[in-house]
């Protein structure tokens, strides 16, 4: 009776540290992509967890699947083409480059149910993000005070630099689970590095819970929901609608009675409000033109790097790219979509979306249908935010490569998914 009380606590005792350790994994994964927790002082935060992690990972098991291993292979194959035949290499480009993707895979070796800890950890920071951002719009001077006495080393205007010129810029401070902006104190930034990526986090981490079979409108899916709403941006409010509709019809006829009465509604809000129908249409029809050079438009990025990967339509143009006068599409662009084709051609992105696409079965275990709803939410917000190259992405993309038999709960998708 001693040694199975014995037993047993101990093995809580191992559940505690792993829970432990998984959290703070997860945490780090979401910092190091947020481009504004560490934003002064990035490089450094990033060799320092890829070490964490990658320390951690060899004393538990070094734990690696074949998927991530060929993955990680093909990229170096593919970069030494371009360093062979381009003669383009830039040795802390493609440290950076593999660092990032190491640090994914090192935390989905370690953790159990990445996914869970994921929506979890993105839910407790919405929740906190939530009341200082309702908080910040009944009393805007307050976001005023917070920023000034955050330390200087938190602070950070962020933008588009091409040579000495800075563009796009907003001042921001941040606490790491937040950040405050008090010239867009409208608009919820929660932990990332804009609206609209803190929406496409929120997002993703609402469709791990949709494609897990989680369409009701509990208490984690009203916080997601609202976090995203609370950002008021364009890509964010798509995103939303979509994410809504998808629940809605789930719940059968309730939900399509639902969608039919507020259609009306829906439409002429979307019509009506100046960052959306009116936004997206000077988007599509401003093109480029010179004068953008400095300020790339979403837009006219896709268009200059369409006019790239010609140049390259395989291979792509490679990561190591500079500015350049002569070469406008190699401008800093703000299409997270076109700026990866270009730079990575058609194979490599052929390879990436099979991954994604692969994985996400994998996971979930759900039809192709939900496969390419979600593809289609990622695609969205790809077309305004770069995030391909955040270790996020890749533990959302290899999450279902590491899948483990063992860690599956009752539900088909194999996650726990907080209530």
């Amino acid at each position: 009776m001693r040694g199975e009380v014995s037993e047993i606590l101990c093995t809580n005792k191992t559940e505690v540290s792993r829970s432990w350790l998984d959290d703070l994994l997860i945490i780090l994964v979401l910092l190091v992509s947020t481009r504004a927790a560490f934003v002064n002082f990035e490089s450094e935060a990033t060799i320092l967890i890829f070490l964490v992690s990658g320390i951690i990972w060899l004393f538990r098991g070094a734990r690696i699947v074949p998927a991530a291993l060929i993955f990680v292979t093909v990229s170096l194959v593919w970069l030494s083409l371009h360093a062979i035949l381009h003669d383009m290499t830039n040795a802390k480009t493609l440290a950076g480059h593999f660092v990032r993707i190491l640090i994914a895979f090192f935390v989905l070796g370690i953790v159990a149910r990445p996914l869970d800890v994921f929506v979890k950890w993105v839910t407790v920071f919405s929740s906190v993000g939530l009341g200082l951002f309702f908080i910040g719009l009944l009393a805007p001077t307050l976001t005023e005070v917070l920023y000034d006495a955050t330390p200087a080393v938190l602070q950070f205007s962020g933008g588009t630099v091409v040579g000495e010129q800075l563009t796009g810029a907003w001042a921001r401070a941040s606490w790491l689970f937040y950040i405050f902006a008090p010239e867009r104190s409208t608009q919820n930034h929660g932990f990332m590095w804009e609206p609209a990526a803190y929406a496409m986090v929120c997002s993703f981490a609402l469709w791990c819970r949709i494609l897990a079979g989680r369409y009701q409108f509990d208490r984690t899916n009203i916080i997601l929901l609202l976090a995203i709403a609370s950002t008021v941006s364009t890509t964010g409010t798509v995103g939303l609608a979509i994410s809504l509709g998808v629940m809605l019809l789930h719940r059968g006829v309730t939900g399509a009675l639902v969608i039919l009465l507020t259609l009306p509604m829906a439409l002429a809000f979307f019509f009506n409000a100046d960052f959306l129908v009116a936004k997206i249409l000077a988007e599509v029809t401003s093109g480029y033109s010179v004068y953008m050079q400095w300020g790339l438009s979403r837009s006219a990025s896709f268009q200059l790097d369409m006019q790239s990967l010609r140049h390259a339509l395989i291979l792509g143009n490679g990561i190591v790219v500079e500015a350049s006068d002569t070469l406008l599409f190699r401008l800093p662009s703000n299409n997270g979509f076109s700026d990866y084709l270009a730079r990575h051609g058609l194979v490599m992105s052929a390879y990436l979306a099979g991954i994604f696409m692969l994985g996400t079965y994998k996971q979930f275990r759900v039809g192709l249908l939900k496969v390419l709803c979600f593809c289609a939410v990622v695609f969205l917000f790809a077309w305004s935010e770069k995030f391909f190259e955040l270790p996020l992405f890749y533990l959302l993309a290899f999450a279902g490569y590491y899948r483990r038999e063992h860690a599956v709960s009752p539900h088909t998708s194999g996650l726990h998914l907080i209530s």
